[in-house]
């Protein structure tokens, strides 16, 4: 018999060698960002930012009627919900301008060549200049201003330079920003946020505060029965004594309005709350008072 050919040998394919110095490739970037992502989720990021608007709108809107919010003892879910009926719209009008900035992005700066995208990209990562003057400009001309809107000008020069460096990934990719300097970039982007939300808090709580004051007439009125003088001598609130020794109410508090519920505690303000003359009365539930509320007088 003829002898059987021998079985040729595969060559051994080598992987070609990884660059030198390529320390943060685009897949180590992404296994370090899905690892992010894994610890701070966005459900619990939001939820972070909803209990801290929550907060700071009750401390605000409580300082500008005169008491402390702490005597409310709200829970996290007390602040979460008052935070979502006034967060609908700014949250709405943030995830429109999203979608318009991603449709933008994708349908005008995707086709561009180039040479285009990286002058782009060079104007974006130099708009911190802008930014600067502006900011120079409003701490020593509108100093009032100034504390509302330096957050948002912190939030966009660094959104805008997160962008310009995406930009110029997509041209000239050894050049972008290492890794490092994208996550301070990014924490300074949450920062910016976090103060963001204060702010707007901060308005939004003043400026329920200021409608109660400049209307309390859209508060109920609550008139007051009680076993045991009050002695409550707010202006505005009348006492009037009823019936004999037997009776289970033997006081009655006319001239309250409502203004909050917080477990068994009820906040009531006197009837024409003013800064100077208004006062916020703390009342506890329990079996020797009887609250009723009725509705306002048009």
């Amino acid at each position: 018999m003829p002898p059987r050919p021998r079985p040729r040998a595969e060559p051994i394919r080598r992987r070609p060698a990884r660059p030198a110095g390529n320390d943060h490739d685009e897949t180590g970037t992404t296994e370090r960002l899905r690892t992010i992502l894994s610890v701070v989720s966005p459900l619990a990021a939001g939820t972070v930012l909803l209990f801290y608007f929550g907060w700071v709108r009750t401390k605000y809107e409580a300082a500008a009627l005169g008491y402390d919010s702490k005597i409310l003892e709200f829970t996290t879910a007390d602040y979460v919900l008052r935070s979502v009926n006034v967060l609908s719209l700014p949250l709405v009008a943030l995830l429109v301008l999203m979608f318009v900035v991603l449709v933008a992005h994708r349908r005008w700066i995707v086709p561009l060549d180039d040479t285009v995208r990286g002058k782009l990209s060079f104007g974006f990562l130099r708009s911190w200049l802008f930014w600067l003057v502006l900011s120079v400009y409003l701490l020593n001309f509108t100093r009032e201003a100034a504390t509302l809107l330096l957050p948002p000008v912190l939030t966009s020069a660094v959104a805008m330079a997160l962008y310009g460096d995406h930009l110029r990934a997509t041209v000239r990719p050894a050049d972008r920003w290492s890794l490092p300097i994208r996550i301070v970039l990014i924490a300074l982007l949450s920062i910016g946020v976090i103060a963001d939300t204060e702010r707007l808090a901060r308005v939004m709580g003043e400026g329920f505060a200021g409608s109660i004051v400049a209307e309390p007439s859209q508060l109920a009125f609550i008139d007051v029965y009680s076993a045991k003088d009050l002695a409550i001598t707010a202006p505005g609130v009348t006492t009037t004594r009823l019936g004999g020794p037997d009776a289970a109410y033997r006081y009655r508090y006319d001239g309250l309005r409502l203004l909050q519920r917080s477990g068994d505690k009820y906040l009531l303000i006197n009837d024409g709350w003013a800064r100077d003359t208004g006062r916020v009365l703390v009342l506890r539930d329990s079996a020797d008072i009887r609250l009723e509320l009725r509705p306002s007088t048009p």
